[in-house]
């Protein structure tokens, strides 16, 4: 009998990471994941879920100490957590949002993947959420553009590092989601969702589940030998 596969996401708690952990479930995975806050989440035999902050060391080598209990492996780890918010020098509260974002959106991810590495093996994939900001800048987000230019870099080193291990790490950078963080910033420059949609040269944002299903597709094996990339899916924004 083939073993079950299992999934850690990160941030599964909304957004895109509630829609990942939604197609792992229908197509039978084993899923875990971690969110922040408080919720609705429960385990059962086939779902863990952890509250977690990321930006904690020690918070996720305790989470990750009870995964250890429950699983013996990991077959794809999606580190989709993260946080926005405006961040320019010189304006108040700019130090606070930089180092929370890059904790939460950097430091995160590397703790994850360091404490999961028991549990990964010749065949594992870690997929990194990095974004179109992690390719460009955006004046009034130095925190957040960082922090993803800062995960594809990690993404192409620990490629190299994992490669003579069998594991495969890339990353996925999505442009524009129609998420809690599109309406928040739709907000700051005081524009529509729909006035957002339009700057994207296919004139509409990307659903989610176009993501997911992405991340489902390289999460069942198919890409082997793909290893250290970072796959844009925007809409044209990059072109």
């Amino acid at each position: 009998m083939m073993k079950q596969k299992i999934v850690f996401v990160s941030g599964g708690s909304r957004g895109l990471g509630k829609e990942i952990l939604k197609t792992f479930k229908t197509n039978s995975w084993i899923t875990i994941s971690c969110s922040r806050q408080p919720g609705e989440n429960i385990s059962t035999d086939n779902e863990l879920w952890y509250q977690c902050d990321l930006s904690d060391p020690d918070a996720v080598a305790a989470m990750f100490c009870e995964i250890r209990k429950k699983v013996s492996h990991i077959d794809l780890i999606v580190n989709n957590a993260a946080i926005a918010g405006a961040s320019m020098p010189g304006t108040e509260g700019a130090i606070e949002t930089w180092e929370r974002t890059l904790k939460t959106n950097l430091s995160g991810p590397f703790f994850v993947i360091h404490y999961a590495m028991p549990l990964l093996k010749a065949g594992s994939l870690i997929l990194n959420i990095s974004s179109v900001l992690g390719h460009k800048g955006v004046p009034d987000q130095a925190a957040y553009c960082a922090a993803k230019h800062g995960l594809i870099g990690m993404t192409r080193s620990m490629a190299l590092a994992m490669a003579p291990s069998g594991i495969n790490v890339n990353a996925i950078c999505p442009g524009w989601l129609e998420t809690d963080m599109a309406r928040q910033r739709s907000k700051e420059l005081q524009l529509s969702i729909s006035e957002l949609a339009a700057q994207v040269p296919k004139g509409q944002m990307t659903d989610i589940r176009e993501i997911a299903d992405l991340v489902f597709f390289m999460g069942s094996g198919h890409l082997r030998n793909m290893t250290g990339q970072s796959i844009i899916i925007d809409g044209g924004m990059l072109a």
